[in-house]
C-alpha cells in the first residue's frame, strides 16, 4: 500500500479535530434579541451546542451588553473546553453583573477543568495513564461533557491500558457525533487490531481510507480558485452574464492598460482567462459546479507543490481577447501526494 506522509495527514486531521465554526444570523431571520436567545437556550436543551452558539453570536451582534447572553455562551464554550474564550465571556458578566457568586462558580469550575485537561495531557507524557483517567472522568468531563480533546486523550490512555473493548466503546460515542473523525476511527481500528478481530480491523481501515478521501476533497475544494468570484457573477449567472463580466474585466485589467501596475494586471488577467476558461465552457461549469477535480480528469493529476486550479504540471490556455496579449500561463505543477498506509503495532 501506498503512504500518506504526515505533510499530508496532518492538515486533513487538523481539519476535522479542530474545526472552527462561523456562524451567522442569515438574511431575512429574526434578529430580535429575545426571540434569538430563547432558541438558542431551546439548542443548548438539545444539546446542539455549535446551533447554539451561533445563535448566542447573533443575539450579541444586536444587543453587545446581554449579560446572560455572554453567560450562555461562556457555558457553551466551557462545554467544548474552549476555555480561554469562556473565561472571557464570563469575565464580561461579572463587569456586567458584578458579585454573581453563581458565575463566579462556574468561572472556578471552568479553571479546575482547565487545569485538569492540562495536568492529564502532562501525566500521559509521563505514561501515568491511570492518573489521565482520573483527571478526564473526575473534573474535566464532569465540566466539560462535550469536550473532544478530552475524549480522545481518553480513549488512548485507555488503549495505552490495553482496554482495547473500552476504546471501542469510548470511541464510538465520538463517532456519532463526528462519523468521519479520523483520531477515533485510527484509535478504534487499533483496538480491533489488538483484540485479534483482524475482520473488523480491516473494514476500520476502509473506513479511515473513505474519511481521508472524504477530508481531502472538502480540503481541496477549500483550497481551490472560487472562478465566480473572480469574474464577479453570482453562481446562477447566464451564459451571456459570464461572457459579458469576462469581456469587461478582460478589458479593464488589460496589461497594456495598466502600465504602472503592468505586474498585478498580468496576474489578474491571467486569473480572469482561467475563470472564462471553465465559466464559458457549459461542461467544464457543470464539472466544477459538482466539486470534481477538472485537472486530473483531464490530465490524471500531477507533482507536489499546493493546490491550485491548474496543478498538472503547467496547463496551457489561450485567452480569448479580441486583440492584444494573446498567449498561454501555466501554473506549477500541483495535486495531493495520494495513497494511506495504516500500520497496526
Amino acid at each position: 500500500m501506498a503512504r500518506w506522509p504526515w505533510r499530508v495527514l496532518l492538515p486533513l486531521l487538523l481539519l476535522h479535530s479542530s474545526p472552527v465554526f462561523f456562524v451567522f444570523a442569515q438574511e431575512g431571520q429574526d434578529n430580535d434579541p429575545s426571540t434569538l436567545f430563547k432558541r438558542a437556550l431551546e439548542m443548548m436543551n438539545l444539546r446542539k451546542y455549535d446551533g447554539s452558539l451561533g445563535l448566542l453570536n447573533a443575539v450579541l451582534e444586536v444587543e453587545p451588553n446581554h449579560s446572560e447572553a455572554y453567560r450562555q455562551r461562556a457555558s457553551v464554550l466551557r462545554h467544548k473546553c474552549r476555555y480561554k474564550e469562556a473565561e472571557g465571556d464570563y469575565s464580561k458578566y461579572l463587569e456586567l453583573k458584578p458579585g454573581s457568586s453563581s458565575v463566579e462558580k462556574e468561572l472556578s469550575q471552568l479553571l479546575q477543568a482547565q487545569n485538569a485537561l492540562e495536568s492529564a495531557y502532562g501525566q500521559f507524557e509521563s505514561h501515568d495513564f491511570s492518573k489521565v483517567l482520573e483527571y478526564i472522568n473526575k473534573i474535566v468531563l464532569v465540566f466539560s461533557p462535550d469536550c473532544l480533546k478530552a475524549k480522545l486523550l481518553k480513549a488512548k490512555a485507555l488503549l495505552a491500558l490495553k482496554d482495547y473493548s473500552t476504546v471501542i466503546s469510548e470511541t464510538g460515542f465520538i463517532l456519532k457525533e463526528d462519523e468521519d473523525n479520523l483520531d477515533a476511527l485510527l484509535l478504534r481500528g487499533r483496538a480491533y487490531y489488538y483484540l485479534a478481530d483482524h475482520d473488523v480491523a480491516s473494514r476500520e481501515d476502509m473506513g479511515i481510507r473513505e474519511a481521508l478521501m472524504r477530508a481531502e476533497k472538502q480540503l481541496k475544494l477549500s483550497k481551490r480558485k472560487d472562478w465566480y468570484k473572480i469574474l464577479g457573477i453570482s453562481k446562477t449567472a447566464s451564459a451571456a452574464e459570464i461572457k459579458r463580466a469576462y469581456k469587461k474585466l478582460a478589458l479593464q485589467w488589460h496589461p497594456d492598460k495598466n502600465v504602472d501596475n503592468r505586474e498585478e494586471a498580468e496576474n489578474m488577467f491571467r486569473e480572469i482567462a482561467a475563470a472564462y476558461e471553465v465559466l464559458g465552457d457549459e461542461d467544464k461549469r457543470v464539472r466544477y459546479d459538482r466539486g470534481e477535480d477538472l485537472d486530473e480528469m483531464n490530465m490524471g493529476g500531477g507533482g507536489g507543490g499546493g493546490f491550485n486550479p491548474f496543478g498538472g504540471g503547467g496547463q496551457q490556455y489561450t485567452f480569448h481577447y479580441d486583440g492584444g496579449f494573446h498567449g498561454g500561463g501555466g501554473f506549477p505543477g500541483g495535486g495531493f501526494p495520494g495513497g494511506f498506509q495504516f500500520n497496526f503495532g
